[in-house]
């Protein structure tokens, strides 16, 4: 029973970095896909979803100065985030507290 919902729960996280992952391709690359792209993306939704948050950095090659719109995307990543952090941390903390329980189940 609690494998099940363990299993239940891996999977809403794995659709919640898929979703976040391509709202980020399609927002910060313009839907561009290519293997910065998809790596920017991954890591920024695991930090983002597991509320961990690294920092604030950036890929090399984008250029405030010459985009006048990536603060703009920016701003709008970071609006996006708040909603996906909350639902993350919930999913991945009720998680890792079932697995927890399970661990400890089958120790007794």
């Amino acid at each position: 029973m609690i494998q099940q919902l363990i299993r239940r729960y891996v999977e809403w996280l794995l659709g919640l970095f898929l979703i976040f992952s391509v709202a980020y391709i399609v927002v910060m690359f313009d839907g561009r896909v290519d293997q910065e792209s998809i790596i920017e993306a991954l890591n920024y939704s695991a930090q983002t979803v597991t509320t961990v948050g690294y920092g604030n950095w950036v890929p090399t090659r984008w250029n405030f100065e010459q985009d006048a719109t990536l603060h703009q995307r920016v701003l709008f990543m970071k609006l996006l985030s708040v909603p996906f952090s909350l639902i993350g941390a919930f999913v991945f903390s009720v998680t890792i507290g079932m697995a927890i329980l399970w661990i400890l189940d089958r120790h007794r």
